[in-house]
């Protein structure tokens, strides 16, 4: 499945991003949808080994920038008072930031109205300031509780009180254009959260902010924008903010010792301190609120100032048979017949298959592959789609092997090409290993960091059979940080060996060090990377050198 990822650079300063696909792909292509903790892994405890462990019960499915869970669940497995959507509304939820915006804000408002009918209102209850969304977002995270006429606990549940212990008391506003912040937000409760991030914009890779943001009059009241920790922890919903009490309900045991004393039938500390009172903390009438920004306005009378952004429109892919000698067959990283996603990406002709084989750890029962926790998919490259991973060396049970093979066999001397995507692609030991088809194999690497769309030849060699290329995520030196891709091969059939076989090897001068008409701007980018890390490059070889200058003379 696929969507969109959009960045609009409109008014140049002021890119709109919108967080619908995944973190791994880059603004303006389509990748797969972004959803929670699909896996259910535990990347916040301590202990690194687990972080790929996949634990399904834990697994969040929240879908898109609302990150929608209400009524996304399959039919048949809905929560308790859950109606599932219907199959093509969940789709266009999961796959069209649009639909996914007008999915979560009606889950939102129906928030809103339920609390504002019990009488859960903050400040003016005004829906026009920031501020007076807090409860509602609150609701939207860990729900509602309605009161039942009973003297049961209701209200507000006890998960995103600023006053659980679960949050550092010491904690600041969360703002994620600190950036680190974003790098740990399970220290702030959720709707705090989301305060934070309307009134701070976290910044791009370009250094430039990722949306607009809401506005106060002053930036004091901007970093004031949510409550005090102790605003919801009061005697009436049985909260001593001053107080240690350990919880001690069965279903509770484990937690931290907080303010929370309610106490169950059973006489034992529940940790249901549920908020269920309206709260006078800011004076929005005095513009001490924030104030809302709508970027799309169809009222506008100048409706061509922030125009909706344009579809995949970045990293374009490689949709021809440019820099492909003639008569080579190309073997894609999916079947012919799925068509591309990206837009006037007409499908290419595939000459063969590809198929992907996935560890998992020896521990682990059938089906569970922590090793696809750590696959993805693109919209770029050669026909408008690869796959890709982050290369690893000692971690077997993340080991992901893929494998094109020809639909025929070439008794005859041949040239293998594999196409390098523009991006996603980084590390410089991808190991291709080649069967000749007669059960010999060779072996050669390639460096993958090209930056641009580029056929690479890998030599050639002797075939006498159906012939393979495979490509595994495992390096020399992987460590989990660079990508690794799956993009096309090729095999261009020669008529007879070639006649003469250069090898070009040597210092920088032949390697064309120097040889520069541009400033080093001509040296091929995977040969000059990363000056300042442990994957440095600087082995430059430049387009100048005499061995790529070199014509045959018949």
């Amino acid at each position: 499945m696929f969507l969109f990822c959009n960045e609009n650079e409109v008014k140049q300063e002021k890119p709109v991003i919108l967080w619908q696909a995944a973190y791994h792909v880059v603004f303006g292509v389509i990748g797969n949808p972004l959803i929670g903790n699909f896996y259910g892994r535990d990347v916040y405890d301590e202990e690194a080994g687990n972080d790929w462990d996949i634990d399904w019960t834990e697994a969040d499915c929240g879908y898109g920038m609302t990150q929608i869970t209400d009524g996304m669940r399959k039919v048949g497995h809905e929560k308790p008072g859950e109606i599932a959507l219907a199959p093509m509304q969940q789709r266009a939820a999961a796959l069209d930031y649009a639909a996914n915006i007008a999915a979560g804000l009606r889950i939102l408002q129906k928030k809103w109205n339920q609390l504002y009918e019990a009488g859960l209102t903050l400040n003016d209850g005004d829906p026009q300031w920031i501020e007076n969304w807090f409860l509602a977002t609150w609701a939207y995270n860990s729900g509602f509780y309605p009161d039942r006429g009973d003297a049961s606990p209701w209200g507000l549940g006890w998960f995103n009180n600023p006053a659980n212990p679960r949050y550092p008391a010491n904690r600041l506003m969360f703002r994620p254009d600190m950036g680190t912040d974003a790098a740990h937000p399970q220290d702030w409760p959720y709707p705090e959260k989301i305060v934070g991030w309307a009134a701070f914009s976290i910044v791009t890779r370009e250094g430039k902010p990722g949306f607009r943001t809401a506005w106060w009059t002053s930036e004091y009241d901007r970093t004031q924008a949510v409550p005090a920790r102790d605003a919801f922890c009061t005697e009436s919903n049985d909260c001593d903010f001053d107080g240690r009490y350990q919880p001690q309900a069965p279903d509770v045991l484990g937690e931290i010792a907080g303010p929370c004393h309610h106490r169950n039938e059973d006489g034992l500390i529940d940790l249901k301190c549920w908020w269920h009172e309206p709260l006078q903390w800011k004076i929005c009438q005095a513009g001490f609120c924030g104030h809302a920004v709508n970027r799309f306005e169809p009222w506008s009378e100048h409706p061509d100032e922030y125009p909706e952004p344009p579809d995949a429109d970045q990293y374009p892919p490689n949709c021809s048979s440019v820099g492909l000698p003639d008569g080579a067959l190309v073997i894609d990283n999916v079947a012919a017949s799925i068509p591309s996603v990206r837009p006037y990406c007409p499908t290419q002709v595939n000459h063969g298959s590809f198929k992907l084989q996935f560890s998992k750890r020896p521990s682990d029962p059938g089906g569970v592959f922590p090793s696809k926790v750590d696959f993805h998919q693109i919209g770029g490259g050669y026909g408008g789609h690869f796959w890709f991973s982050h290369t690893h060396r000692y971690n077997d049970k993340m080991r992901i092997r893929g494998t094109w093979t020809l639909d025929r066999s070439l008794n005859q001397w041949a040239r293998v090409l594999v196409h390098m995507p523009d991006h996603g692609a980084h590390t410089q030991q991808a190991r291709y290993e080649i069967d000749l088809g007669d059960g010999q194999k060779k072996v050669r690497y390639a460096l993958q960091r090209t930056s641009e769309n580029r056929w690479v030849s890998l030599g050639v060699m002797k075939f006498s059979g159906i012939p393979s290329i495979s490509l595994s995520n495992q390096t020399w030196d992987g460590n989990g940080s660079e990508d690794i891709a799956w993009d096309a091969v090729a095999f261009e059939p020669l008529e007879q060996k070639p006649a003469h076989f250069i090898v070009h090897m040597g210092d920088s001068y032949s390697s064309g060090e120097g040889a520069s008409e541009l400033n080093g701007a001509d040296y091929y980018p995977e040969t000059d990377n990363n000056g300042d890390n442990i994957h440095r490059n600087a082995c430059h070889r430049s387009r100048q050198a005499w061995s790529r200058k070199a014509k045959r003379i018949s």
